[in-house]
């Protein structure tokens, strides 16, 4: 009687030769009649470890298969074990996954890695459940926690602003400020949108007079005000110098430190809007002793250190109508944005001053949310 041979798994490695002449290697894997002419060609009989792996487990997995919301059971793991698609869905690379094979060598499936800066939660159930590992690998990625807001980066301005105004207009003098009115006006106009409140006009004020505003400011109760404004309209000079009709005071100590050192202004945001020239083509420096704590601190000038500013005198300066005008317009823009729009439109305009700014905010400050709303 015949007896027809038994079908077995064979693999053999054939070389081949690209057009370059280099060897391409492949390997096939065919389930054929072993006969004596083809025995000859084979390398090597063997039967592969993660073919033989799913043919073990078939069962198993087939059950899983047609019942996928049966819980997984641990103790179907020495059925599955070694198997590729169990290694994939653990991610735990201590345990190593082997195929018990008897009479074949036992060799280890590769175990899925990832990089140790993403933490993967370790599952009992097959890879085909994988919405909660999606899970649990987005909300442990570092820098997309659900705890970080955007709303942490920027300053809270539910409370109205306290806004103090220093125009010094020189009337009656030689250096009368003309068209310097119509600034104020649009000042005025502007913070009748925003939850603010004016609170003094300084107009003219001596050196001494300047002095004591801001020693009401150092001792006034700010605590129900979110931010403090104050906008200075003068001639100036180098080193943050401010003309009065009686001499000069230095912005930081006049007007800034004074703001420090009121404890109701912690932890807030002091903006400080300064049109006046900045000198005229020389340069001196000095050393002026001042507090240490100089955070959430915005100062805008109109013209850079040793140059002038520009005043229309029907209209008003250009980087008062530019800068509110634009504020206006941009009220969603963080408030630095907003000074390199003025840039901008000084560029565009060849207007020969460039606005500059010295910031130590920690925080984003938008004029759109001190927006009175309808």
């Amino acid at each position: 009687m015949d007896h027809k041979p038994p079908k077995i798994i064979k693999s053999y490695i054939s070389q081949q030769t690209t057009s370059s002449g280099w060897p391409r290697r492949h390997s096939t894997t065919t389930t054929e009649t072993a006969t004596s002419s083809t025995a000859s060609r084979v390398n090597k009989t063997y039967e592969p470890v993660y073919d033989q792996t799913y043919i073990r487990s078939k069962s198993t997995y087939r059950s899983l298969r047609e019942n996928p919301s049966q819980p997984f059971n641990r103790n179907d793991l020495s059925k599955a074990e070694g198997n590729l698609f169990y290694s994939f869905g653990n991610s735990n690379a201590n345990i190593p996954s082997t195929s018990s094979c008897s009479n074949e060598r036992t060799r280890e499936a590769p175990v899925l890695t990832r990089p140790s800066s993403i933490a993967v939660a370790t599952c009992s159930y097959p890879v085909a459940n994988t919405s909660k590992i999606r899970h649990s690998r987005n909300t442990s990625v570092k820098g997309f926690s659900s705890s970080t807001s955007a709303t942490n980066c920027r300053y809270d301005l539910r409370k109205p602003a306290y806004v103090v105004i220093f125009h010094h207009l020189f009337k009656n003098t030689k250096k009368y400020r003309r068209g310097s009115d119509r600034d104020l006006e649009l000042i005025k106009n502007f913070f009748k949108k925003y939850n603010a409140k004016i609170d003094a006009i300084c107009e003219d004020f001596t050196v001494a007079k300047v002095e004591e505003m801001m020693g009401k400011v150092r001792r006034k109760n700010l605590g129900s005000h979110s931010c403090l404004i104050i906008v200075i309209m003068s001639h100036g000079g180098f080193n943050d110098k401010i003309e009065t009709v009686d001499g000069f005071y230095r912005l930081d100590n006049a007007i800034v430190e004074p703001t420090l050192n009121n404890s109701t202004l912690k932890d807030k945001p002091k903006l400080f809007f300064v049109q006046a020239c900045k000198g005229d083509a020389e340069m001196e420096c000095d050393l002026t002793p001042t507090a240490s704590n100089k955070f959430d601190i915005l100062k805008c000038f109109s013209s850079y250190e040793g140059t002038r500013s520009y005043r229309k005198v029907k209209s008003g300066s250009f980087f008062i109508q530019a800068l509110f005008g634009l504020i206006e317009k941009h009220s969603d823009k963080e408030i630095r944005e907003v000074m390199r729009l003025v840039r901008n439109e000084f560029d565009e305009k060849k207007i020969p001053q460039a606005p500059t700014e010295t910031s130590t905010l920690r925080k984003h400050f938008f004029f759109g949310d001190l927006k009175k709303t309808r």
